[in-house]
């Protein structure tokens, strides 16, 4: 797939990942600057900070990120319930559309305001995420050129 798509199925995959947490994704209008802008320095720092949170228990990475609205690429933020359940936090960052990846137990928050995907998604084992990945992709495309359209 195009590295947007494969960029696209790694938010998908890390979004399903932490149903249990209510994780999801959000996409802001798009930004006309493009390009995730990672230098080589924000790579390394990335790669400190993994092994330091590799050393912390499943808790502690809740509890540490767990009110964060991560930006994963230009138009994708990933997050928990509580960055969606945040609507402050969703409008500074110009989302939307919210990806919820745990509708059993996360409602719909803002359902006047955004467009909401719902996964009903368990969290275990056997559940099988790749059936979604490219239906979920398409969807992020066409919001992202529709986007793109209106800036």
């Amino acid at each position: 797939p195009p590295p947007a798509a494969a960029a696209a199925a790694a938010a998908v995959a890390a979004a399903t990942t932490a149903s249990a947490a209510g994780g999801g994704v959000a996409l802001p209008r798009a930004s006309s600057t493009g390009g995730s802008g990672r230098s080589l320095s924000t790579s390394l720092t990335l790669s400190k900070q993994a092994s330091r949170y590799s050393v912390m228990s499943k808790q502690e990475l809740l509890r540490l990120f767990d009110p964060v609205c991560s930006r994963v690429t230009a138009s994708i933020y990933l997050g928990s319930q509580n960055p969606a359940r945040d609507a402050a936090k969703l409008a500074a960052n110009g989302v939307t559309h919210v990806l919820n990846c745990a509708g059993t137990i996360v409602p719909n928050c803002f359902a006047d305001t955004y467009d909401y995907i719902t996964l009903e998604l368990m969290d275990g084992q056997m559940e099988d995420i790749t059936v979604l990945f490219y239906p979920i992709i398409d969807r992020m495309h066409a919001v992202c050129a529709r986007d793109a359209e209106l800036d």
